[in-house]
């Protein structure tokens, strides 16, 4: 176990009950699955807080999942049009990917990030992401009702990656 990775965790669990924004990095504007690791982690990092700002430009989404789910995602996100990265922006993200490792999902620890494939469940994404409790039994995620706390047994998808920070 790591001493940020634990921060990470307890962190994260603050944000249960901060409502769903796709594309969100914030408690107060609301958060989505991989914004809630950032958001979680930007406390220990000034390179994270920048990662955020560029990844803030970015938005993920299924193409026509707003079709087949009948939801506008600009619903969820004021400003729904992807900008593109400055280099600057691209830098901030280099620094982010330095700063992660992949790890093996049964290896999991607290505040690890734990990819899940979606393809095929309606999500917004082909993936989602939730951050692992300090008990590694749960984890913390953004749905759309919110940011919740569940045990990583109730899942419906399936793990496929992890992702740890590996430096401050």
């Amino acid at each position: 176990m790591s001493a940020l990775g634990d921060k990470i965790a307890a962190k994260a669990e603050t944000f249960v009950g901060t409502p769903f924004r796709l594309g969100g990095f914030g408690e107060e504007a609301g958060i989505d699955c991989f914004g809630l690791w950032l958001a979680a982690a930007e406390d220990y990092s000034k390179d994270v807080k920048a990662a955020i700002r560029a990844l803030q430009k970015c938005v993920i989404i299924r193409h026509g999942f707003d079709e087949r789910r009948g939801i506008n995602p600009t619903d969820f996100r004021d400003e729904f049009v992807p900008l593109a990265p400055t280099d600057k922006d691209k830098m901030a993200l280099e620094v982010l990917s330095e700063m992660t490792t992949e790890i093996d999902v049964a290896e999991r620890q607290p505040g690890d990030l734990l990819v899940f494939e979606a393809e095929g469940s309606g999500m917004c994404a082909n993936y989602h992401a939730a951050v692992v409790c300090p008990d590694v039994n749960a984890v913390v995620q953004a749905s759309r009702n919110g940011v919740i706390r569940m045990s990583l047994s109730r899942m419906k998808l399936k793990a496929v990656a992890g992702v740890r920070f590996i430096c401050p």
